[in-house]
């Protein structure tokens, strides 16, 4: 399962947010194979690994001892997308009739097409189930993608950015080890078990041998942004640099870069707001599967393993089983909110629009024959806490109109469902 020109203040995070539900999405809990065409709930996976979400819900897991790679579509039911069941190197075609070798990662783009790293190198699986080579002839640990569609190759101890050619341009890590914060990114010495991409390009490194989270922008500075290198579980409600982690085996980012950490060793899955405060939301630090229909907070994980974030959840990878923890909270999403040419700003007396994840129950349309409503479909939006009128609201998307006597500088945009706020985002008003 990824931050910058736009800024997002410090906020916290509203309380419902920490009192989310954790089900079951796929998977009985028992290791075999079986069910493809059914309930997902109904189906068995052996040994679930890596996990990701594309933006229309669908969530794609490695079921690695069933050498397949399977999706659980966003109506509940399971198919096979990838694999034979077969330990064998990929072929060329349909992507359910090749084998794969040891596969270490996936990633999805938000069109569905699917990456697969595995011992061979990366192939790509296109949204009609084609397989093709990206890189072969060197084993490839795992893949992140952006929605730009850029990919990156993921090493033991680096990470690539991957060319039009099929190589890979070191961007980050020259060995194993612990050390290079606060210097260029290429120079620092890291162990990766994942790695993730923001909206803006950032790339973020689980390092679950040094405790830590870290993070950098390709051609710049690596620094650490959670974990104080010590094992342990401690800091939740302050600053995630001083917080501990136990040996984090993956990371994913949401649309509007906040991170969510598989903190594997305290069974429990962290999350790193914009304003760099750390917290659980999911986990009660004990090591049996239990709690689904409850609090995630309350739940506890047998194996937990890899994290992916989409608008509608953060899934994870527990003991034969995927697990989805609901978000409901409006997400801004980075640079989320354009104007006039779709540039990331607000021009008063003038449309704009604004990008993310839950702003809506329902889909709504204002009536154009009356002055635009300041609440629509349950959604407000204010601007530095003036409600503006709204042309349109569906789940990802929100249509409005600014007011016409709207000072220029800086505003705070803040979407509202129900009552409940998103983070704010800041944007340049004219």
């Amino acid at each position: 399962m990824k931050f910058t020109k736009t800024l997002f203040p410090a906020l916290a995070f509203c309380a419902g947010a920490y009192g989310q539900i954790i089900s079951t999405v796929g998977g009985t809990g028992e290791p075999g194979y079986g069910g493809d065409g059914g309930p997902a709930i109904h189906a068995q996976f052996n040994d679930p690994r890596h996990v990701a979400v594309d933006a229309a819900g669908n969530v794609f897991v490695v079921d690695t001892n069933n050498v397949r790679v399977r999706k659980i579509s966003a109506n509940g039911r399971v198919v096979t997308v990838a694999g034979t069941g077969e330990a064998a190197e990929p072929t060329k075609g349909a992507a359910t009739k090749s084998g794969f070798l040891g596969i270490g990662g996936l990633a999805v783009m938000e069109n569905g097409t699917l990456y697969i790293a595995d011992a061979t190198g990366l192939q790509k699986v296109d949204p009609s189930g084609a397989l093709s080579f990206v890189v072969t002839g060197q084993s490839v640990q795992g893949v992140a993608v952006t929605g730009g569609a850029t990919v990156y190759l993921i090493g033991v101890a680096d990470v690539s950015l991957l060319g039009p050619n099929g190589m890979g341009k070191l961007i980050a890590g020259s060995d194993l080890g612990d050390s290079g914060d606060g210097g260029p990114a290429a120079k620092a010495k890291f162990f990766v078990s994942q790695a993730a991409v923001d909206l803006a390009g950032n790339v973020y490194v689980a390092d679950k041998e040094a405790n830590r989270v870290r993070k950098f922008a390709p051609g710049g500075v690596i620094n650490t942004i959670a974990g104080n290198g010590s094992a342990g579980f401690s800091g939740d409600g302050g600053l995630a640099v001083h917080a501990q982690l136990n040996r984090p085996e993956s990371i994913a980012v949401d649309v509007a870069g906040n991170i969510y950490i598989a903190d594997t060793e305290n069974f429990r899955v962290r999350r790193v707001g914009t304003d760099g405060v750390i917290n659980t939301i999911a986990g009660s630090g004990q090591s049996s599967p239990s709690g689904d229909g409850g609090p995630a907070s309350r739940a506890s994980f047998g194996a937990l393993f890899d994290v992916a974030v989409g608008c509608g959840g953060v899934y994870v990878t527990d003991i034969q089983s995927v697990r989805k923890i609901s978000l409901t909270a409006p997400l801004i999403a980075y640079n989320g909110v354009l104007g006039a040419a779709a540039n990331p700003s607000i021009t008063a007396g003038q449309a704009f629009s604004i990008s993310g994840c839950n702003f809506a129950e329902t889909s709504a349309t204002a009536d154009r024959n009356q002055p635009l409503p300041q609440k629509l479909g349950g959604t407000t939006v204010t601007l530095n806490g003036v409600p503006t009128g709204l042309s349109s609201v569906a789940t990802t998307r929100i249509m409005g109109v600014a007011p016409a006597g709207m000072e220029a500088g800086a505003i705070k945009v803040v979407v509202s469902v129900n009552g409940t706020p998103s983070a704010p985002l800041i944007v340049n008003a004219h």
